[in-house]
């Protein structure tokens, strides 16, 4: 855990974050609502499928003196990528090249070999792996002392039940929980990318009420990152143009009001930080994929970067508990802020390179230098839709259409967190409070 927490915050990952958050190619695209009513622009997606496959290395090689490699490879063909799907392939073999040298293996493309990498990514990732729950930086000091409690807690209850009325005579109810008493639980997910962007927008509950509610719907009026940012003024204002919309008589506005200076006050919000417990998955006992010996001896008839994706894409986007998770079982991990990564400056390639003896990977070369032309082969000219049209053939599945299944996540990692986000109606709400 020592390793995941001093590379997150260090400044070549940060920088990498900031430039796939701005990156120009894909800042105009129009904004993607999920059902749950989060709004994601592509950038976005972009930034949390880089968080993931760093966070997803991590925990495979539980070592950092690659790490830096790992993430130069990524990042220099970054400028080659189109989309999400195309970090996520590359991500994926540069974890298989990765565990291919520290096995010691001559080659990647005997079933033999990629049995023996399979099986390491196995052991790692889900068998000494972790699940995570996020929640706001205000409670690392009580949940490190008390661990995690699925009872529930409120800052300004009597408020909130008033704001919560006041809301409803309009048809708009932003904490649910107060109407439809449910038993407490805590929400656990298996996507290290989920985690981190419910990290950033805890309590969610709070997070809904000043910018993330699909209540905010007028692009020009609101704005949708300004919780993200932690920004006090531009989530009031989001507040007020929200209550005027609704033509809130001057009394309620001004409950509304003082029930989000209260709240913001006793959160500390201005100063949150997205945190992340990732808590052993043999202590909540999702340590075993039913279907592994499956995944194992499927191993080595399909591109490896589909194999892996059978094990580390998301099985669990939101998984209750409801009992208490001691603090023994789980680490915390202070995640980089979204303005942090807004406001980082780009760093310039002055850092020392640290890349491997042998070449570079990027795009270009994947084929000629580092893989054997195969039945399934990644080609240069069209690297993700060559290797989708592969699966095609060999599995019969339309991975456009691709869906979790039930007791089996049948997903690979191109559809993986968009299946997550937009393919599933969920609501992760994984936060202290709720």
């Amino acid at each position: 855990m020592v390793n995941i927490k001093n590379i997150l915050q260090d400044d070549f990952v940060v920088s990498f974050l900031h430039e796939v958050l701005t990156d120009e190619k894909t800042a105009n695209e129009p904004s993607v609502v999920a059902p749950s009513g989060e709004l994601y622009r592509t950038n976005q997606y972009m930034m949390l499928t880089v968080i993931e496959s760093l966070i997803r290395y991590q925990i495979i090689m539980k070592e950092d003196q690659d790490t830096k490699r790992f993430l130069t490879n990524l990042k220099r063909q970054f400028h080659y990528v189109r989309n999400y799907k195309d970090i996520i392939l590359l991500a994926n073999y540069l974890i298989a090249e990765e565990v291919r040298n520290k096995l010691n293996l001559k080659e990647m493309e005997s079933k033999e070999s990629i049995r023996k990498i399979v099986d390491f990514i196995y052991h790692n990732y889900i068998e000494e792996g972790y699940c995570f729950h996020a929640f706001p930086s205000t409670f690392v000091m009580a949940i490190n002392e008390e661990g995690l409690y699925p009872e529930r807690s409120y800052g300004s209850l009597d408020l909130m039940r008033q704001v919560n009325q006041i809301f409803k005579g309009y048809h708009y109810s932003f904490f649910t929980q107060l109407d439809q008493p449910i038993a407490p639980a805590i929400y656990i997910t298996d996507s290290p990318a989920m985690a981190y962007f419910y990290g950033m927008q805890t309590p969610e509950y709070f997070s809904k009420l000043l910018a993330t509610s699909n209540a905010y719907h007028d692009a020009e009026k609101y704005d949708f990152n300004a919780y993200y940012r932690k920004d006090k003024r531009a989530c009031m204002k989001n507040v007020e143009n929200f209550c005027n919309e609704l033509a809130l008589p001057v009394k309620e506005k001004s409950v509304v009001m003082r029930y989000v200076i209260e709240e913001w006050n006793n959160l500390d919000a201005s100063m949150m930080e997205p945190c992340v417990a990732f808590i052993k998955r043999s202590a909540i006992g999702r340590n075993q994929l039913k279907e592994y010996d499956v995944i194992l001896e499927q191993a080595g008839s399909e591109d490896i970067v589909y194999t892996i994706s059978k094990i580390t894409e998301s099985r669990f986007p939101r998984d209750k508990r409801y009992t208490k998770i001691l603090p023994f079982e789980f680490d915390i991990v202070k995640m980089p802020s979204y303005n942090k990564i807004l406001k980082q400056e780009v760093i310039l390639d002055t850092i020392e390179e640290v890349v491997s003896v042998q070449e570079e990977v990027t795009l270009e070369n994947l084929v000629e230098d580092n893989l054997e032309v195969k039945e399934n082969q990644l080609v240069v000219e069209n690297v993700s839709n060559k290797v989708e049209e592969d699966y095609q053939k060999n599995q019969k599945v339309n991975l456009g259409k691709a869906k979790p299944q039930a007791g089996y996540a049948d997903i690979v990692a191109l559809t993986g967190l968009f299946c997550i986000t937009l393919g599933l109606t969920i609501t992760i709400i994984v936060n202290y409070f709720h």
